[in-house]
């Protein structure tokens, strides 16, 4: 299992742990809490885990399957990603409107009510880095689509 923790403001900074204990988890995702735009991401570290888009400086990589937690301006994300499926952690399903995140290092538009908790990001990290993956029977899981 690879952690990565990405920070893209105000400079690109970018750092892996191989076998990331419970207290890398947790100092991870309290390292970039207050960040402009930063991710937490988590993988099973073996060659292809990333597939990549766009070519140059354009180039984006993704997961292939893993988790994704992203941090932007006090708020959090949590994304779970295998293959082309992808789900999302609600935090509060009654939520309307949206805010302005920069994640990945790109300001768009999020869904309100896909804003999660400091807390429960942190409790699926913990989750996937300890267990490999996660119980989407558990919390407020949906499809983006």
């Amino acid at each position: 299992m690879l952690m990565e923790v990405e920070s893209w403001h105000p400079g690109h900074e970018r750092s892996i742990v191989v076998a990331p204990s419970v207290g890398d988890v947790v100092s991870a995702i309290a390292s970039v809490r207050a960040a402009e735009s930063a991710t937490v991401s988590f993988g099973e570290g073996a060659e292809g885990v990333t597939v990549a888009f766009g070519d140059g400086a354009d180039a984006v990589e993704i997961l292939a399957a893993g988790l994704i937690i992203g941090v932007s301006r006090g708020h959090h994300t949590a994304v779970a990603v295998n293959g082309d499926d992808w789900m999302v952690l609600v935090g509060d399903p009654g939520a309307t409107g949206e805010v302005e995140l920069n994640l990945g290092g790109q300001p768009a538009g999020h869904p309100r009510r896909r804003l999660v908790s400091e807390e429960d990001a942190t409790a699926v990290a913990l989750e996937f880095a300890v267990t490999g993956g996660l119980d989407f029977s558990r919390g407020a899981w949906e499809s983006p689509g």
